[in-house]
């Protein structure tokens, strides 16, 4: 079921390319221009002429054809589905997992981490050479929708820029790692229980939050796209941590992201705010347009966390507190715990 929900949820935010069949000229799409491309060595050309890019896709839920993904999320609401919908940091080891194996039906895992410096000097230390920098572990950032019941059944995906190249909802699949269950850190969390009504307000929040990953997937991909950029546009585009702090502020009408790090910068950032710029004037006077001015705000304001300015450095220290946790099982993230603790302890005893 997460693997279905992923594409309905892919294949609805793809219908916003269909509303502007210009865009499929002006971003140079295979399926418009000719150009030869290759999976596995063979030419999927012929393949991709024959899907039809400018038919919008609907689904049919509760008596009713949908053909975008915050009305298919409100109409599931309708049902008895148990929906929970927010923004969720954790650790990562980006794929990679090592187990031993005890017997021969048996295996335990091994706890893995990405250790990274922060760029902050630890403040009990010698003064911020390269070895002694507050250094936590990697996280990951994405904005989970979890459902029970109803017409999907049991189905967890996940929203984020993906590592393997596309910026859109991934299923959640893997073995639970208990190391990264207990590093879960929310936020902007939205549930609605079986047989409740939602409260005052989800339901505009729920709709922004799937604008805004509509918004955020159609420019990455296009960005992609129109610059021939590799791995899809992974890392250039930004990051999971990017995608979902730029849905968080905008979602937060300019208010400062939690997540950590960020990592797009210089030209990138600015050919990824042109695409924002382009799509919010082409979407004018639509609630899609309107959620892309608001990312077009946020990609100016998101932070720098790979060159961070001085006046930036307590901001960026309590994002590193927030999505840490000081009973981890690796030492190294409660150590920065403690070490991003006393770093904005010292930065407020001076101002």
């Amino acid at each position: 079921q997460s693997r279905v929900l992923s594409v309905i949820l892919n294949r609805l935010n793809a219908n916003s390319l269909r509303e502007i069949p210009q865009l499929f000229d002006d971003y140079g799409f295979l399926s418009v221009t000719g150009a030869s491309t290759t999976i596995g060595g063979e030419s999927c050309i012929e393949d991709m002429k024959r899907i039809e890019w400018k038919k919008m896709f609907g689904v049919q839920i509760s008596g009713s054809t949908v053909y975008a993904p915050e009305d298919f999320l409100l109409k599931l609401c309708e049902t008895e589905a148990e929906i929970s919908l927010g923004i969720e940091s954790q650790l990562t080891s980006f794929g990679v997992s090592m187990c031993v194996r005890l017997s021969e039906d048996q295996f335990v895992q091994i706890p893995l981490g990405c250790p990274t410096k922060s760029g902050l000097s630890r403040p009990q230390g010698r003064g911020g050479g390269v070895g002694d920098q507050i250094t936590t572990c990697m996280s990951h950032g994405g904005m989970i929708l979890r459902i029970r019941g109803g017409p999907i059944g049991r189905a967890v995906v996940q929203y984020y820029e993906g590592v393997e190249g596309f910026c859109g909802w991934h299923p959640n699949f893997g073995a639970r790692k208990p190391w990264v269950d207990c590093s879960r850190v929310e936020f902007e969390k939205v549930e609605r229980k079986r047989g409740q009504a939602l409260e005052n307000g989800d339901q505009e929040r729920i709709a922004r939050m799937m604008l805004l990953s509509r918004a955020g997937s159609l420019v990455s991909t296009l960005n992609a796209t129109k610059l021939r950029l590799p791995y899809g546009g992974y890392g250039i585009n930004g990051v999971c941590i990017d995608s979902i702090a730029l849905l968080q502020i905008s979602l937060r009408n300019g208010g400062p992201t939690t997540l950590w790090p960020s990592l797009i910068f210089g030209a990138h950032r600015q050919d990824f705010l042109a695409v924002f710029g382009d799509l919010s004037s082409r979407f004018h006077s639509t609630p899609l347009g309107d959620e892309l001015m608001k990312m077009y705000e946020a990609l100016k304001s998101l932070p720098n966390d790979v060159s961070p300015a001085i006046d930036e450095v307590a901001d960026l220290a309590g994002r590193i507190s927030v999505n840490t946790h000081e009973d981890s099982v690796f030492s190294i993230v409660s150590r920065a715990k403690r070490d991003a603790d006393e770093f904005l302890e010292q930065v407020r005893s001076r101002t």
